[in-house]
């Protein structure tokens, strides 16, 4: 008897004299290997900023948008059909459906094996570039083809709908991933109660996370407590909860899951093999690195939670610098939520460092195609930068470069002459810039560009209503860079709905005059610090100047400026604290402790401990940490977010 058989009659058994046995995964089922461990086998990719020049040389010739729209190509071939459908066939139907869907599993197994080969071919150091040409980097988007058929032919297979889930997830189209993952729990309300209790929990869970990406912070705790329901209580599900709790203003669960995740093992990149030449196994497995503990989950947590309080001062310290080579487990998650933390709090080159990155570890990122927007629309968004892609953080095929890509078409809407071509760009437009802002990437941003769109095609009042969420929104999250040139006019816009008002907000978008530029760009910035402190070279001047420098991946020069003035003025210790800090180096936090436990105080100032205790807790010097912090809480005992920091010191 087929296999497919025997597991339907057993569920009839089952389901109708109660008959508890030993449960089977079908084998059809079981071929495609779980989620799980995709993502163990895509860990054992090594990936760095460093080796991202490999990974993309194809890409050029790649056109993104035609790929994904490829994706919803069906190839079955046999109707697509109902899970009840599906359920209501005889035995011999079922059966050719699921034969039918056969091929296009193959198509992911063949991928899954030659991704296993790549990896070892570059771990024997005989291709150090991965192999790739133009059909490996869509090969992904070839998956997601597949997978639809097979599920389309055969909805009862809960393992093809979860890869398809996963795979529709990392490609950015967070939409697609939530009907797949109902796809899946439909497939496993079929399977006996208390069978694959894992799967039902990783299911849940990467709905969580779905829905957090789509801003849907309540839908998210509730999957997660559905996740929790079966069983889900390891590190994944102590992160997100944290998380979760941070970005809804829970902040005693945030602070009680962080005090959980106090040390988590990370693999560190081997700092003898710095040279990109040397790529033997020793720099590719990861799994031979030399393991260390790291706070980055709970101050990852903590980052949040500051945020959340208004504390961006505390932010700034909880989230440090985090090598860039290393493997942080949830790296891609982790390194996309620290770029947008470090743009908050002022530290734009890590946010494109991190966002970067955030590319580079997306799950099978070898196997996409990713293109680098290179026009400078940050006239039109009122984001700081060069370069589009570290405004709108590159999410690949449907969420990759939307907000660019939907900020060029505006453009193009205000400067096309032909009507019907005006009327398409502003279609594309609206979609674009919709989706944008309504899951939650730069909304302010996208509703002042749809704003723009609906000014130049003459419907004023769409356009005021776009303005006032966008200032609404700007209002909740607070001024980040960007927004201060843009407070004083939204107001007046939404104070005066008139055609007139917004007419004069709108009149310059697209133009190098753009109403809302950055205050100033970062070049410009510094050169103005520069040229202030060459003309008078004040303290003031000075310590403007370097805090600069150490904020934008200066913190070399911004040291040397602070010099020998940082023994006499707590100001520039602060300054030279927070540059050595960016560097990785800890001695003059280390010596101001030993100075304080001997009785010496030269700073009677918060900021200063507070800088010194966070840098012996980044190098795991928890003893004095505590030291440097207790004093920082003495000279500013109303600070109630040292307060909580001392709290997860236990």
């Amino acid at each position: 008897m087929p296999r497919i058989y025997r597991f339907l009659l057993f569920l009839s058994v089952v389901l109708l004299h109660g008959v508890t046995h030993a449960w089977e995964v079908p084998e059809h089922w079981a071929e495609l290997g779980t989620v799980g461990e995709w993502r163990h086998r895509d860990d054992q990719i090594y990936r760095s900023q460093g080796n991202a020049p490999f990974v993309n040389r194809s890409q050029d010739r790649v056109d993104l948008r035609k790929v994904y729209a490829e994706t919803w190509t069906y190839l079955g071939s046999l109707d697509e059909i109902s899970l009840a459908d599906f359920l209501a066939l005889d035995e011999a139907g079922q059966q050719q459906r699921i034969d039918a869907a056969r091929r296009h599993r193959t198509y992911v197994l063949r991928f899954r094996d030659r991704m296993d080969e790549f990896v070892n071919q570059v771990r024997s150091n005989l291709d150090p570039t991965w192999g790739l040409d133009v059909a490996d980097v869509t090969a992904v988007g070839e998956c997601l083809k597949h997978l639809r058929a097979a599920v389309a032919m055969d909805p009862a297979n809960a393992h093809a709908w979860h890869l398809y889930a996963m795979f529709a997830g990392i490609a950015g189209d967070t939409d697609r991933a939530l009907d797949a993952l109902a796809g899946a729990e439909a497939a496993l309300d079929q399977v006996p109660a208390g069978e694959l209790t894992g799967m039902r929990a990783a299911v849940a869970l990467n709905r969580a996370w779905t829905l957090r990406n789509q801003g849907a912070m309540t839908r998210a705790l509730a999957a997660l407590d559905e996740a929790a329901a079966h069983g889900a209580s390891g590190r994944e599900a102590v992160l997100l909860r944290g998380l979760l709790a941070a970005q809804t203003g829970d902040i005693q669960t945030a602070v009680e899951q962080a005090s959980r995740l106090r040390d988590t093992e990370i693999k560190v990149f081997p700092s003898r093999l710095q040279d990109p030449g040397l790529w033997g196994p020793a720099r590719t497995n990861m799994g031979a690195w030399r393991t260390v503990d790291s706070d980055y989950l709970q101050t990852w947590i903590m980052a949040q939670v500051w945020l959340a309080e208004g504390e961006v001062d505390m932010a700034r310290k909880a989230l440090h610098r985090y090598a860039e080579k290393n493997f942080y487990p949830f790296a891609w998650r982790f390194w996309n939520d620290a770029g947008r933390i470090y743009e908050v709090t002022g530290r734009p080159e890590l946010a494109r460092e991190a966002w970067t990155n955030a590319r580079v570890w997306a799950p099978y990122a070898p196997f996409f195609p990713v293109k680098s927007y290179g026009t400078d629309v940050s006239r039109l968004t009122g984001r700081p930068g060069v370069h589009a892609v570290h405004m709108a953080y590159d999410r690949f095929y449907r969420g990759g470069h939307r907000l660019v890509r939907g900020a060029l078409l505006a453009h193009g809407v205000s400067r096309a002459k032909d009507e019907m071509k005006r009327l398409e760009l502003a279609g594309r437009a609206m979609d674009e810039l919709a989706t944008c802002r309504d899951a939650g990437t730069y909304p302010a941003q996208a509703s002042l560009l749809l704003g723009a769109v609906y000014n130049h095609m003459g419907d004023v009042q769409s356009a005021v209503l776009e303005v006032e969420r966008a200032l609404d929104i700007i209002e909740t999250e607070g001024d980040t860079p960007g927004h201060a040139a843009l407070l004083e006019e939204l107001a007046q816009v939404r104070a005066n709905r008139s055609a007139t008002g917004v007419e004069a907000f709108y009149s310059q978008s697209g133009t190098a005059r753009s109403r809302w530029d950055p205050v100033i760009d970062p070049e410009a910035e510094r050169a103005a610090l520069q040229a202030a402190y060459e003309a008078e070279a004040v303290d003031a001047n000075r310590r403007a100047l370097a805090r600069y420098l150490v904020r934008h991946d200066e913190a070399e020069t911004g040291r040397d400026l602070v010099g020998e003035h940082a023994a006499e003025h707590a100001e520039d210790m602060a300054i030279l604290l927070e540059a050595e800090r960016n560097l990785g180096e800890t001695a003059q936090a280390q010596a101001l402790v030993a100075g304080l436990r001997a009785g010496d105080d030269p700073f009677a100032d918060a900021e200063v401990w507070t800088l010194a205790g966070f840098i012996c807790l980044d190098a795991g010097l928890a003893a004095e940490a505590r030291v440097a912090l207790e004093r920082a809480l003495e000279l500013d005992p109303g600070n109630h977010a040292l307060r909580t920091q001392m709290r997860l010191l236990g």
